[in-house]
């Protein structure tokens, strides 16, 4: 069917394609495409910097000129100056003058400072090794002496476990426990022990030489609180109070025991009568050792005597204890010690005579005299300087002399009972009465108060309140039983050694008759200088025969060497003069390797080499 439509024609008869102004919109243009963005140009590279001009380097200003210490030259120049008038030494090149030097550091306190001086030295810049090189020949011969004296050998200063020389013993008032006992020599030498539960020390001697002159001490425990420290403890204290040990004790080398009486033998001027002015002050047997006497082990056996030497030893030691609350100053101790000797050795020379000097009065020695006491609190008043009133002083004395008494009146059933008293004394002393002393001092409290708080009543009462917190008895058998008493063990030590000399000598027998026997005698010659070393001069045969000790064939064997010189003093082979084998640059050079100098020259010398 056809509409009457044309092809093209729309609904209404008009051509679509024609633009009737009605029906079509024209069409709208095609949206305009943006152009893509340009592609970036990269910037170019900045300029390198040029760098500034280097700084010119400023020419150091020349060094100044080094100098050495006023101190050093000034400890040198008087060591120069003062050593042989200080040391009393005639002459330098005197025999025997280094065993002299020895004797003397400790005779003379003027020597022993000088002597210390010289340690103190640090020689540590080249201007100092300049300043010695300048030495005059006066100033040269005291190098070389010191050095021929002095100088050791690399690790000789160290204790060693084959060293022959050894220090074994107690120290004791009553046993001290974790105290440092050492050998104070000169040089000084690190040779020490730590003292065990029981007051016992071992201390190894030098690892060659020998040392024969200088004495053991036992180093205290700095001053602190008066409590008690418990069981174990790394602080020196009393074994039976607990309570710190504060005063320096020291003996005499060939001592077994350190106590309150090898210090009264060690302070006392003279060395010869040295233990009988001890004895006689203290009342004890003529024949009694001080320096192998344990008072302790003595009382535990009830042995006769030995309360009375332990309340004598108690009241000396409770003077020297207030003596270090009255008076300031570290050696306090040491001068209250010196002062109770110069006190004996006076009561000494007046035995016989009938003279009596100081407060010595009818030849006593009474410790328990106020104005006896006064007088040695004075006296080391006087050595350190002190300032404290004499109505201190004196109030003290008065006390101190009062408690004496306290002790000298302590008793108990046995040894170990009086110890154990003894020990309730101390405590009080220790504690209440020091505490008293040194609020005195402060001016907290007036003499008045003081006597008053320190009666012999007052004491009295404190101690009966007083509990010791060791069982007295059960330690002291357990300490004899452990070695506490130095002479245990000795009679086996005699067999052993006994046994070991006939078995020596039964050989030697042997072999001297075979050797007859064979006729090789000239062999036998021969071979002993073989034996002992071709290093050194042969000793002539027949000084061979019972002169070399077991030690000593140990040490030639090692060394294969033998030396012709040696010093007793010191310890030391000095070697042969005419061919010894002696180390290169002795004299001064010895003396800067003790000084640490020599080192430093070694090094430079390398490094110039290199």
């Amino acid at each position: 069917m056809h509409d009457g439509l044309a092809p093209g024609d729309g609904e209404d008869g008009v051509d679509d394609d024609q633009n009737d102004g009605v029906g079509d919109l024209p069409a709208p243009p095609p949206p305009d495409v943006p152009n893509p963005p340009p592609l970036p140009v990269p910037s170019p590279p900045p300029p390198t910097p040029t760098p500034p001009p280097p700084t010119p380097t400023p020419t150091p200003a020349p060094p100044a000129e080094e100098e050495c210490p006023e101190s050093t030259t000034a400890a040198l120049g008087g060591l120069f100056a003062n050593f042989t008038t200080a040391c009393a030494i005639p002459a330098v090149d005197d025999p025997g003058v280094c065993d002299k030097i020895q004797e003397n550091y400790y005779a003379h306190p003027e020597c022993e400072d000088l002597m210390n001086s010289m340690v103190e030295i640090e020689l540590d810049s080249l201007a100092c090794l300049a300043y010695l090189l300048t030495l005059n020949e006066t100033q040269a011969e005291v190098v070389t002496l010191l050095t021929e004296c002095f100088a050791d050998e690399e690790g000789e200063n160290e204790g060693s476990e084959d060293s022959s020389q050894r220090w074994e013993g107690v120290a004791y008032d009553p046993y001290l426990v974790s105290c440092r006992v050492f050998v104070d020599t000169f040089p000084p030498v690190e040779l020490d022990d730590i003292t065990d539960a029981y007051g016992v020390f071992k201390i190894n001697g030098l690892a060659s030489g020998e040392i024969t002159q200088g004495k053991l001490k036992v180093q205290p425990a700095a001053q602190g609180a008066a409590t008690q420290l418990p069981e174990g403890s790394s602080i020196c204290h009393d074994s039976i109070t607990r309570l710190r040990f504060t005063v320096p004790l020291e003996a005499p080398l060939a001592a077994k025991v350190v106590s309150p009486l090898t210090t009264l033998v060690s302070h006392t001027e003279t060395t010869t009568d040295a233990q009988d002015i001890v004895r006689h002050a203290l009342g004890m047997d003529g024949q009694v050792d001080l320096l192998t006497y344990n008072t302790v082990a003595e009382l535990y056996k009830n042995a006769a005597g030995a309360s009375n030497v332990l309340k004598q030893t108690a009241q000396i030691l409770n003077i020297v204890n207030q003596g270090q609350s009255l008076f300031d100053g570290t050696s306090i101790a040491e001068e209250m010690f010196k002062s109770v000797a110069k006190q004996m050795s006076s009561h000494y020379d007046a035995r016989s005579a009938g003279r009596r000097r100081g407060l010595l009065q009818a030849g006593t020695f009474d410790l328990t005299s106020s104005s006896f006491v006064s007088d040695l609190f004075k006296d080391a008043a006087t050595s350190v300087g002190s300032t404290v009133s004499a109505e201190v002083i004196d109030a003290v004395s008065d006390s101190v002399a009062s408690l004496n008494n306290v002790i000298k009146e302590t008793e108990g059933a046995s040894g170990a009972g009086i110890l154990e008293e003894m020990a309730k004394v101390d405590i009080v002393l220790q504690t209440d009465v020091k505490d008293q002393v040194s609020k005195l001092v402060a001016g907290t409290i007036d003499t008045e108060v003081f006597k008053a708080s320190t009666t012999t009543e007052v004491v009295k009462n404190k101690v009966a309140e007083t509990v010791v917190p060791v069982d007295v008895s059960k330690y002291l058998a357990s300490a004899l039983d452990d070695g506490g008493d130095d002479n245990k063990g000795l009679s086996l030590e005699i067999i052993i050694i006994g046994g070991a000399c006939i078995l020596f000598l039964v050989g030697a027998l042997i072999g001297v008759y075979y050797m007859q026997k064979k006729g090789k005698k000239g062999q036998a010659i021969y071979n002993q200088q073989q034996y002992y070393g071709s290093g050194g001069q042969a000793l002539p045969a027949h000084l061979y025969k019972g002169k070399q000790s077991i030690g000593e064939r140990l040490h030639l064997e090692e060394d294969d060497t033998v030396t012709t010189k040696y010093n007793p003093a010191f310890g030391k082979d000095l070697g042969d003069d005419e061919g010894g084998d002696e180390e290169e640059g002795g004299g001064l050079f010895n003396l800067l390797d003790q000084f640490g100098l020599s080192s430093m020259m070694m090094a430079g010398s390398d490094d110039e080499e290199a």
